[in-house]
């Protein structure tokens, strides 16, 4: 037998406004919330004369002369990109991190 359950949104992501209902089909609310993303990755690597920073899970590109520079840029990026989103219809989890690797370039001898 399977059941379908509804919750509010608005118990998910615990913002305020209109309650919203999504209905769960094979699957629970701890798997929901489980599948949501918690980590969003970039990626820092050298470009042609400046650092490339770039979203694995959104599209964000931008640039600088610094890895701090594009760090701090990649941050304001993140935060316009969600700014006023609904967290939830993009399956991320309410307060996603991010995690910045960075790409180093092979010496070889």
């Amino acid at each position: 037998m399977e059941l379908s359950l509804a919750v509010p949104l608005r118990a998910l992501n615990n913002r305020v406004g209109p309650t919203l209902f999504i209905m769960f089909d094979k699957m629970s609310v701890l798997e929901y919330v489980l599948a949501m993303k918690h980590i969003l990755q970039f990626k820092i690597y050298k470009g042609d004369g400046q650092y490339v920073g770039e979203g694995v899970d959104l599209p964000i590109v931008t640039q600088g002369r610094t890895v701090d520079e594009v760090v701090a840029r990649l941050n304001e990026a993140l935060q316009l990109h969600l700014e006023g989103e609904n967290l939830a219809e993009l399956g991320l989890a309410p307060h996603p991190s991010a995690l910045v690797n960075f790409e180093l370039e092979t010496a070889y001898a």
